[in-house]
C-alpha cells in the first residue's frame, strides 16, 4: 500500500504565468543538466504534462501500485499576479476531483492566508467540501510566524488537520526566498503545539537545520518528494537523509511523496517507489518503516 503525499495536478490558467515561465527556467536548466539535454524555455514547458481532472497522474498512480494521492494546488497570486483561474476557483476543482474519484485522492486548500476571505473560504474548503489541510507557499511573500497565521493555525488545532508547508528553494521565479526556510515554521509549531506542520521536501539543502528542530518538535512531520534530483545523480547521500529523518526525527514523521509533475521528468513515480522498496545501497528499510513513511504515516495525517 502506497500514498504519495505531495501531488500538484497541472491545469491550465491556475498558475500565474511568471510562476509557469520560472518553473519552464529551472527545468531547463536542472533537467536538462541532469538528462545531458540542451533544452529551451518550450522544451521544459513541454514537460508539463496538462492533466486537467487528474486522470493522467492516475494512470501513473495505477502503474505504480499508488492506492492514493494528496493534491493540492499554490497561490503565489498576491506576489507575482493572479493566475487565469481564480484561487477559490483553484480549490474547488481540486475538489471536483476528489468528488470524482474519493477513493483515489484527497485534497488540501491552496491559499495565501492574507487574502480577504481566506479563512471563510478555508473554513468552506475544510467543512462543506471535506479537504483534508492546507497547502501554504511562504515564498508568496508571508512569514510562517506572521500573526495573519495564528488564527489559522488554532483552527487546524481545532479540526485536527495538518498544514504543509513548502520548503526549501525555489523555481526561477520572482518570489521570495528567506521566508522558506525550515526556521519559521519550526518557530510556529513552537508555539502551537496541539497543531500538525509538514514541511515539504526535506527543505531541500536546508535539510540539517530541519532536521535540528524535528529533533525537538513532535507536531513536524517532514515529506521526501522533490528529492529526486538529488537521487538521480547521489542516491547514497539521499538514502543517508532519508535514514537521519527516521532515525533522529522519527519514522512516523516521515511521507513519501513524489511533488508530481516536476521531478517524474528525472525518475517517474514507478520508479521513485522502487527507491524506496528496494534499496540500491546499504541503508535498509524494516517492512515497519516503510509501511509508515508510504503509507500509514499519510493516512493518519490527512484523515484517509
Amino acid at each position: 500500500m502506497t500514498v504519495d503525499a505531495h501531488v500538484h495536478i497541472f491545469i491550465p490558467g491556475i498558475i500565474p504565468q511568471l510562476y509557469v515561465e520560472g518553473c519552464g527556467r529551472t527545468m531547463a536548466r536542472a533537467a536538462g543538466r541532469a538528462l545531458g539535454l540542451k533544452l529551451s524555455l518550450e522544451d521544459a514547458l513541454n514537460l508539463f504534462p496538462v492533466d486537467e481532472k487528474g486522470d493522467n497522474y492516475m494512470q501513473l498512480m495505477d502503474e505504480a501500485e499508488i492506492d492514493m494521492a494528496v493534491l493540492f494546488g499554490v497561490d503565489f497570486g498576491e506576489e507575482i499576479g493572479e493566475p487565469e483561474i481564480p484561487i477559490f476557483e483553484m480549490n474547488r476543482l481540486y475538489a471536483e476531483m476528489v468528488k470524482a474519484h474519493p477513493d483515489r485522492y484527497v485534497a488540501l486548500c491552496a491559499i495565501d492566508p492574507r487574502r480577504k476571505g481566506a479563512m471563510d473560504h478555508i473554513t468552506q474548503c475544510m467543512e462543506e467540501w471535506g479537504m483534508r489541510g492546507i497547502k501554504l507557499h511562504p515564498a508568496a511573500g508571508f512569514n510562517p510566524m506572521d500573526e495573519v497565521m495564528y488564527p489559522l493555525y488554532e483552527k487546524c488545532a481545532e479540526w485536527d488537520l495538518p498544514l504543509v508547508f513548502h520548503s526549501g528553494a525555489q523555481p526561477a521565479a520572482p518570489v521570495v526566498l528567506e521566508t522558506s526556510r525550515p526556521v519559521w515554521v519550526a518557530e510556529a509549531a513552537s508555539k502551537f503545539p496541539d497543531t500538525k506542520f509538514v514541511l515539504a521536501h526535506f527543505c531541500m539543502e536546508w535539510w540539517p537545520e530541519a532536521l535540528m528542530f524535528g529533533r525537538l518538535l513532535p507536531n513536524l512531520y517532514y515529506d521526501c518528494s522533490y528529492w529526486q534530483f538529488l537521487f538521480r545523480d547521489h542516491a547514497e547521500e539521499y538514502y543517508s537523509i532519508l535514514r537521519r529523518f527516521m532515525d533522529e526525527c522519527g519514522a512516523e514523521q516521515v511521507l513519501w511523496g513524489t511533488d508530481t509533475p516536476l521531478p517524474n521528468v528525472l525518475v517517474p513515480p514507478k520508479e521513485w517507489v522502487d527507491v524506496h522498496v528496494n534499496p540500491t545501497c546499504d541503508v535498509s528499510f524494516s517492512a515497519e518503516e516503510l509501511d509508515m513513511i508510504m503509507d500509514s504515516n499519510s493516512r493518519t495525517l490527512f484523515k484517509m
